[in-house]
């Protein structure tokens, strides 16, 4: 991870608890928690908010493990080491397939299907993102840092009434700007085009 970005979300929630910035992560206390907590309420944050596009990566397997895990399966493959879960099956008819921890079952020798990916650079995350994630690490830790309820009741209020959903409609306008492009380049017979 980078440190500025990092250190630019510690700051950000040490704000939301009206407490100074710093300069460094372990300048104080509640600093160094906060950023040894960032990367599990990361993961959590990714699996458990919307499908955010930016972390959404598409793959195709096509090599099987020598012998599948299962007998109603005829093939099991290793899911990609950032994968947190499936989120669209191509082509999506005719496909079944199970989950098993890090491996994919299917009876199709090939699979290709879009997935949430977990990151943890934030040097990928836009800035609707990292405020979003800043409220929500705020949110997790006021009380065991601060035992202020009130101020965790104002935070998530503002959280719920105005960063969440500023943080997803701007998640919609790119998939659905991204999806009309798509739209348009296809219906001119273009071979396909990859969003990033």
């Amino acid at each position: 991870m980078s440190a500025n970005n990092r250190l630019t979300v510690i700051n950000r929630v040490l704000s939301l608890m009206a407490q100074n910035p710093v300069a460094t992560v372990n300048e104080t206390d509640n600093s160094t928690i906060i950023d040894s907590e960032l990367d599990s309420i990361l993961s959590v944050f990714q699996q458990s908010t919307i499908d955010w596009k930016f972390l959404t990566e598409t793959v195709t397997l096509s090599s099987p493990l020598a012998e599948s895990l299962s007998s109603l399966w005829m093939y099991t493959f290793l899911f990609p080491s950032d994968y947190l879960r499936i989120l669209e099956i191509h082509p999506p008819v005719g496909v079944s397939y199970d989950t098993r921890g890090v491996y994919l079952l299917t009876n199709s020798p090939t699979i290709t299907f879009d997935y949430l990916s977990y990151k943890v650079s934030y040097d990928s995350f836009p800035q609707y993102f990292i405020d979003a994630f800043s409220y929500y690490v705020a949110i997790r830790l006021i009380i065991p840092l601060t035992r202020q309820k009130e101020l965790k009741d104002s935070v998530e209020k503002d959280y719920m009434e105005k960063i969440a959903p500023s943080a997803y409609a701007t998640e919609m306008r790119l998939k659905n700007s991204a999806q009309s492009k798509l739209n348009r380049y296809s219906r001119m017979g273009s071979p396909g085009l990859f969003y990033t």
